[in-house]
């Protein structure tokens, strides 16, 4: 019982398949680069304290209290999506829209741990990609209401819709899709 793989006996194909993969990855690493280096002098300038509790936790000051803050604020907004969750399907029929498509689990975790180290490192990338663009968007929007509180509130709504029907988590699984299934 040998092990199974998609592998192809082109070796042409496989490299081409390595050298998708690899560039893919630097494209997207070159693109939160270049996003960094866009967003960080607003940033700066305009929500210093925001980077203070990331600069902490990479400095290793785990138990300090600005990163327990912000780990408390994220955490309890990760929770609040979920909650909202049920909503993305309750609400549209009870206003006579239609039923939206449900969310599918995704399976391949259980095809083996290959699967969900992938998955892992997918998650990750996409994470710090969406928090790049949030962060991007609550930028512009104390740039456009100059209110801080005015913007956070302008960017919950913004946001949270399209946190909640799932919109983030397509992108992954449409990247995972396209990078690792056999053509």
């Amino acid at each position: 019982m040998g092990a199974r793989s998609t592998h192809v006996s082109d070796v042409g194909v496989e490299i081409n398949r390595l050298f998708q993969a690899v560039g893919s990855g630097l494209l997207d690493a070159a693109i939160l680069w270049l996003t960094y280096l866009g967003l960080e002098p607003y940033v700066r300038r305009i929500s210093p304290d925001s980077l203070i509790g990331w600069t902490r936790l990479i400095a290793g000051r785990w138990n300090d209290p600005h990163v327990g803050r912000d780990v408390l604020i994220g955490a309890s907004a990760g929770l609040l999506m979920t909650v909202l969750f049920p909503l993305y399907y309750l609400l549209p029929p009870l206003f006579g829209g239609p039923e939206p498509i449900p969310v599918l689990p995704d399976l391949r975790p259980f095809m083996g741990v290959r699967h969900v180290l992938g998955g892992l490192v997918l998650q990750v990338s996409s994470a710090i990609s969406d928090a790049m663009l949030g962060t991007v968007g609550l930028a512009s929007f104390v740039i456009l209401f100059k209110r801080r509180t005015l913007a956070i509130a302008a960017a919950i709504l913004c946001f949270t819709p399209v946190a909640v029907s799932g919109a983030c988590s397509t992108r992954a699984t449409r990247r995972w899709r396209s990078r690792w299934e056999p053509r």
